[in-house]
């Protein structure tokens, strides 16, 4: 019962101290709010692009590999299997099929096929209501709008950044879906092939002045995905700063399913493989299958030769997500984030510095209460729990401040951007999304709260020396 006697006199220098409680709660909230801002809106980022990513793999990811050299020539399909799987191991993955490549009769072109089953959830057509020997393809928004609308400019380098809005899409797919289109391939008639030709420079130049034959290849579009030229900035211009953008600029949209070929079940006929005495390369590329997503992000972040972490240490080696961009966007957003450690450490150093001092300070106010009590019989470990407990309620209601304040300052940001963040992710991932809130809880966010808390004991031990009678009657004195 005592215990709760001494909590309550704590309790009362709170209310007794009003003003200035309220300015030391609002000071060192004002620098925990602004921190926790950062780490709310980060984790509601990639929040949002890893639950779309979820919602169009349905919850299943696959990852696909390859390993192939500067002029083109890849391993064996023996060959990268077991590199695969050596490179796994350590990551809980298991191999579960593969994206098979066939070959022209020169090696001049070749086409990749994937079952249906890995792409399930990006089919937006009944497969069953074709024929037999019906080729599909999924394909990305700027594919279909080409069909759609013409031929991009190819003597531009630059292909032109574009947001397609969700009624652009939903007519773009309606022309495109279920509906048979044909590609034509210019191939060289040469025997030998590219790979070959390649390895011996004298005989590039030779090479491209063989006459050309032209082939076509019946498809049908099975499924439309996202732009791969959408911009991932929302800012309108140069002036146009966005808060959002200091995470955003880095993800990409990761679109490993562009150009691959549909192999529906039970199904073998490919009527590419007449068309273009398509041969089995004896190349494929594993899938990879991955129960969690930190597994597979460490897989992807580790050995992924593409990246820019890894590009000295690699082989050639190269990672991809099937469907989605769940792998490239958490290592882009992470690599960001290790950026902002370094300044909210200091931040969090300068803040908890702050908290300290302020605290200390609010205590040696109190020197006339402390010999009052001291008078009134109080022990030094009475008062020690009657200043802790005022401390530790200070650190709650700060608590409470940072999370309202940072909370309140990341729904206006995602309020504000919410528009054309929606419009971006939809034009991305070629469906409807909406961003919501960008509010997301992390370990960082609970270190945060978890720092604050611990200036209480951390400022009762550091006034220890001022509960002696000795100090409280010189400053008393003074």
């Amino acid at each position: 019962m005592k215990i709760f006697s001494l909590i309550k006199i704590g309790h009362r220098h709170i209310a007794a101290h009003k003003r200035q409680s309220f300015l030391s709660i609002a000071t060192i909230g004002i620098l925990f709010g602004a921190l926790l801002s950062i780490v709310f809106l980060f984790e509601g980022t990639e929040n949002i692009f890893i639950k779309t990513s979820n919602k169009l793999s349905n919850n299943k990811l696959y990852v696909t590999t390859s390993s192939c050299n500067k002029t083109g020539k890849c391993l064996d399909w023996e060959a990268m299997e077991q590199l695969t799987k050596k490179k796994i191991a350590d990551y809980n993955g298991e191999i579960v099929g593969k994206i098979q490549n066939y070959e022209y009769k020169n090696g001049s072109l070749f086409f990749s096929v994937i079952d249906e089953e890995y792409v399930e959830n990006l089919i937006e057509i009944n497969l069953a209501e074709f024929p037999k020997g019906t080729l599909f393809k999924i394909i990305t928004l700027d594919e279909a709008d080409e069909l759609v609308n013409g031929t991009k400019d190819e003597s531009s380098y630059v292909t032109p950044q574009k947001t397609y809005s969700l009624s652009e899409i939903n007519d773009i797919k309606s022309k495109t879906l279920g509906k048979e289109f044909i590609e034509t391939f210019t191939v060289p008639s040469s025997r030998n092939s590219i790979s070959e030709i390649l390895e011996d420079e004298s005989q590039i130049a030779e090479f491209f002045e063989q006459e050309y034959e032209k082939k076509t290849l019946n498809y049908v579009v099975a499924g439309v995905v996202g732009s791969t030229n959408t911009s991932t900035s929302l800012s309108q211009g140069y002036s146009d700063i966005r808060i959002l953008d200091l995470f955003l600029d880095r993800v990409e949209d990761q679109v490993a399913i562009a150009d691959l070929y549909i192999a529906r079940k039970n199904d073998n006929t490919m009527n590419f493989k007449e068309t273009f005495e398509a041969s089995d390369r004896n190349s494929a590329n594993p899938i990879v299958k991955f129960s969690n997503l930190d597994d597979a992000s460490k897989f992807y972040s580790n050995e992924s030769c593409d990246l820019e972490q890894n590009f000295n240490k690699c082989s050639n080696f190269t990672v991809k997500e099937i469907v989605g961009n769940r792998l490239q966007t958490k290592n882009a957003l992470r690599n960001v984030y290790y950026i902002f450690n370094y300044d909210e450490i200091a931040l969090l150093l300068i803040a908890l510095t702050i908290s300290v001092f302020t605290f200390i300070r609010l205590v040696g106010e109190n020197a006339r209460s402390i010999a009052l009590y001291r008078s009134l019989g109080a022990s030094s470990f009475d008062i020690l729990v009657i200043y802790f407990s005022y401390l530790l309620e200070l650190c709650l209601f700060t608590v409470i401040f940072s999370v309202i304040l940072g909370g309140g300052i990341a729904l206006v940001i995602s309020l504000k951007d919410a528009t054309l963040l929606s419009d971006m992710l939809t034009s991305i991932y070629g469906r409807a999304v909406s961003s919501g809130i960008l509010i997301g809880f992390s370990l960082q966010a609970y270190s945060i709260i978890a720092a604050i808390l611990l200036t209480a004991p951390l400022c009762s031990i550091l006034t220890l020396d001022q509960l002696s009678t000795k100090n409280i009657a010189k400053k008393i004195k003074n």
